[in-house]
């Protein structure tokens, strides 16, 4: 945390495991997340609390659930419906009556620190969903912005989640969202996006598409809203390819970053808070220390640059 706040850090994404904070229906504890939460406040880090990780799952749930594989309580195991094509799954709880009670503790227990709120994590990263996915998700992101709003009116909800990981089409989700109902935006303060497979200068074939699927986001708003970069481990350039997911997060450099936040930020990314911790040190040594590395020295130095902006 302290690491953080020296590479110019101002927000952390935590993850809200199910499991931690409810793992027994009605039985929920704060004080796992809690620590992180209290570390990030005394560093000075703003916390983006990301409400539910992935609703999305694995069709042979019993086995995720039992190997604790994705932060779920196995209370919720009845709730899990597979995709047309048998290949992901999804958990679509009751909002009200399973989901609500969850939401009540968090919002209880840390309405005081945390004012950005992301609803979930990538909602449209399956392939063939299950019918009524979308209007689920929909209702979903609505109770909650309805719930916190009614308790912190000047709470931030980030929604959508569109995602480029896994080979999805970056715009294909903002249209199913459109085709259900285009007036989803009026329950989003911002939209949050994870622009992975997308090349910062050329890359197959194409010029700049980091900057042009932040635009194609955009227009697929019926009302603008400010877009939200809460994760890309990968910074993709002529000289990075992203290669073997989650092993080679620190395959970029000081250039890549730098670029990656002032490219957001001229084409009306509200934040980025997407780098992986991987990427802020040098590769452990034979001593067990890792050191950091030019990507630390160049946030910290564009933090700084940028401070009274």
């Amino acid at each position: 945390f302290r690491d953080m706040r020296l590479s110019g850090q101002s927000l952390g994404r935590v993850w809200g495991f199910w499991k931690v904070i409810e793992p027994e229906q009605g039985r929920f504890r704060s004080d796992i997340l809690d620590d992180a939460i209290q570390m990030l406040k005394k560093y000075q880090i703003e916390p983006v609390f990301c409400l539910v990780g992935n609703f999305h799952t694995r069709p042979d749930i019993k086995t995720v659930l039992k190997r604790d594989r994705q932060g779920f309580p196995a209370f919720l195991a009845k709730w899990h419906t597979v995709t047309r094509d048998n290949r992901d799954a999804v958990l679509m709880v009751p909002i009200r009556e399973v989901y609500g009670p969850y939401l009540d503790f968090v919002l209880k227990t840390w309405k005081d620190d945390v004012k950005i709120w992301e609803m979930s994590n990538e909602p449209g990263l399956l392939i063939q969903p299950p019918d009524g996915h979308t209007r689920w998700y929909l209702d979903f992101c609505k109770y909650t912005y309805e719930t916190i709003k009614k308790e912190q009116p000047d709470s931030i909800l980030l929604g959508n989640g569109v995602t480029g990981d896994f080979g999805m089409n970056m715009v294909g989700w903002c249209q199913r969202l459109n085709a259900e109902d285009p007036d989803y935006v009026n329950y989003l303060d911002g939209v949050a996006f994870h622009p992975y497979r997308c090349g910062l200068d050329y890359i197959n074939g194409m010029y700049f598409r980091y900057r042009d699927v932040v635009r194609d986001i955009s227009r697929t708003l019926k009302v603008r809203k400010p877009l939200w970069n809460t994760e890309n481990y990968y910074l993709e350039t002529a000289y990075s390819r992203q290669v073997n997911y989650y092993l080679n997060k620190e395959r970029y450099g000081a250039n890549e970053v730098a670029r990656q936040f002032l490219d957001g930020f001229l084409n009306g990314v509200k934040a980025t808070l997407a780098n992986s911790t991987t990427s802020f040190y040098r590769p452990v040594n034979v001593n067990g220390l890792a050191a950091p590395n030019d990507v630390f020295a160049a946030t910290n130095a564009l933090s700084w640059l940028l401070k009274d902006m």
